[in-house]
């Protein structure tokens, strides 16, 4: 996986605090000192709601007699490339500048497939129109600490540390004409640190935006493992706690042979990108 250039989120970034200051002033309502303390005095933000994204996943499980067959989930075996999801995300704040965030994705999905050709998964071989029942589940969670470098009535901006942890549980069944049954298994879990940058606005008294952009990747004797976060949002808040919100979101995960699966030799290339609606509060 190639490193994505780190110039527009930099960018970005820059222009978003050379920005803020300025919307702030030009904001008429509550434009008081107290007025703008006001904004960012909330030690806690809740989201829920649903999420839209396009997947994408390439699996291959190597066994001893060799490496497995690289598949696409979507489209070599047909699993949808669109699901419905639930979306939540939580961020304390425990001083002006530092707090913690996390968010929660959960996607299960099931698809039989008749084979094409000889494939060989878990060291297995499945001849031409065998009929496979096979499974991909995830269980995705983002944690990170923040910490704004700037920090202004309005508007905050800085730095963020965290890890990115994707479990994997995927598996293959097969009942065969005599009745006997066939099932195979295994479960992946792969933390990966990140680091990026965060900011946050209130562009006026009700609306709120917010960004972040999170990555990481190494690559040591064969071991490969790469995460990318991206997060974009808008929220209006209709009373004093309690608003609408919309997200647009970009994860891509890489894991290669990871050591902290048990007995798993192969990879997994992973994405959401879409999408969220949601309902916010602030505390």
């Amino acid at each position: 996986m190639k490193s994505p250039s780190l110039r527009s989120p930099v960018i970005l970034l820059f222009v978003l605090i050379n920005t803020f200051p300025l919307l702030a002033q030009e904001t008429k309502t509550d434009s008081s000192a107290s007025g703008k303390k006001e904004r960012f005095k909330n030690q806690y933000y809740f989201t829920v709601g649903a999420f839209r994204p396009t997947v994408s996943t390439t699996l291959q499980i190597n066994g001893e007699r060799g490496p497995g067959l690289i598949m696409s989930l979507e489209d070599n075996l047909g699993f949808s490339d669109k699901a419905w999801l639930v979306r939540a995300e939580a961020t304390a704040n425990f001083t002006k500048r530092s707090g913690v965030v996390v968010n929660v994705v959960r996607l299960n999905r099931k698809q039989d497939w008749e084979t094409d050709r000889d494939v060989t998964i878990f060291d297995t071989t499945f001849h031409t129109g065998t009929k496979l029942g096979i499974y991909f589940n995830t269980f995705f969670v983002a944690a990170s600490y923040k910490y704004s470098i700037f920090t202004k009535p309005t508007w905050d901006a800085g730095l963020s540390i965290g890890v990115r942890y994707l479990q994997v549980k995927t598996g293959v069944s097969l009942e065969s004409n005599n009745l006997s049954d066939y099932a195979e298994s295994v479960s992946i879990p792969a933390p990966v640190p990140v680091f990026g940058i965060h900011g946050a606005a209130f562009l006026t008294e009700k609306l709120r935006t917010r960004y972040n952009f999170d990555y990481f990747a190494i690559e040591v004797q064969g071991i490969r493992g790469a995460v990318l976060d991206n997060r974009f949002a808008l929220e209006y808040y209709i009373i004093k706690n309690l608003g609408l919100g919309a997200n647009v979101s970009f994860l891509s995960y890489q894991i290669k042979e990871m050591p902290l699966a048990e007995n798993f030799e192969g990879q997994v290339k992973y994405s959401l990108n879409g999408f969220s609606f949601y309902v916010a509060a602030k505390f």
